[in-house]
């Protein structure tokens, strides 16, 4: 095969996972360039916060399917950013809620038509 020649797909383009997976880079890139401050997944995670104000970090890895411990880095994140704010609850269990600049975000602002 020559240098700098495109490459042959073979059955790539009857794959649906393949081809799944293009819609999602689009998807992405799309989202990326109106929602550019957060990754989908976090911005994800801002919007069920803000569903659910007081839900603890337990209660969101298991809607999710992410451990604990990954949960934890994700909410610091956030935390950091100050889009959530996380409160120790009564039962010594971190619990989160949106705030103000969160909601605020462009997650939640209409976007505008020309």
């Amino acid at each position: 095969m020559p240098r700098g020649a495109p490459l042959k797909p073979g059955v790539l383009p009857e794959l649906l996972g393949y081809r799944l997976r293009l819609a999602q880079r689009a998807v992405f890139r799309d989202f990326a360039s109106s929602v550019a401050e957060l990754s989908p997944g976090r911005a994800g995670m801002l919007l069920l916060v803000e569903a659910n104000p007081g839900v603890t970090q337990s209660r969101l890895a298991d809607a999710v399917g992410l451990d604990r411990s990954t949960m934890v880095g994700v909410i610091d994140a956030l935390e950091a950013r100050d889009l959530i704010e996380r409160r120790r609850g009564s039962d010594r269990c971190w619990k989160s809620s949106g705030n103000k600049k969160g909601r605020r975000s462009a997650l939640f602002t209409p976007e505008k038509k020309s």
